[in-house]
């Protein structure tokens, strides 16, 4: 994943995407509106996103939400049960 993350990086599309995913992780995405972002389809999206990214949109928010995750588990003192609930 790391290559594709900084291929994906280097394309403006997803690089928009990822942003979007790191500043709203906790929030009820979809590949709709990461789709959005970009004024593409959702399959036009979906697939420069993968040829970029190495993984899917959709996959790269769920990697992304369990290494947020267990950030949480480290500094926090919240419940397992309460950071699955914030990670949604």
């Amino acid at each position: 994943m790391r290559n594709g993350f900084f291929q994906a990086l280097a394309d403006t599309c997803s690089a928009l995407s990822i942003e979007r995913i790191h500043r709203d992780c906790t929030s009820a995405l979809n590949l709709e509106d990461l789709a959005r972002e970009t004024t593409l389809s959702r399959s036009a999206f979906a697939r420069r996103f993968k040829e970029a990214a190495e993984i899917t949109p959709i996959d790269y928010l769920s990697k992304w939400r369990i290494l947020m995750a267990g950030d949480f588990m480290k500094s926090s003192d919240m419940s397992l049960a309460q950071i699955s609930e914030c990670m949604g």
